[in-house]
């Protein structure tokens, strides 16, 4: 399984706070650690983490270990399905391969 991006640390008040990867920041000319939000619990921001790795994902989708162990095949393609029609916004595919995918699934 591929590590995921991101990271998640402690603050002194007990709540989780979860950075973004290192990316490259155009308008202040300088490398940037982009905040995801702050958390309540850890598995909040675990689940942060998740969401974001997703986000980035080229096309490819993939549960942590252990929701892979609980995952239910309708969820799972629900969730890949709604990735495709995000991926077909952003013109990475066709509106004809997503209605294929949803034919397939469904």
């Amino acid at each position: 399984m591929a590590k995921l991006k991101g990271t998640i640390f402690e603050r002194d008040n007990g709540t989780f706070t979860v950075l973004a990867e290192l990316t490259w920041d155009p308008q202040k000319g300088r490398y940037r650690r982009p905040s995801l939000g702050t958390f309540k619990t850890r598995k909040e921001a675990e689940r942060a983490r998740l969401e974001y790795n997703v986000d980035q994902a080229d096309g490819v989708f993939s549960l942590p270990e252990v929701e892979q162990r609980q995952a239910r095949l309708d969820r799972y393609l629900n969730e890949w399905l709604e990735l495709i029609e995000r991926e077909r916004l952003f013109g990475k595919i066709t509106v004809r391969t997503q209605r294929d995918y949803e034919t397939v699934v469904r």
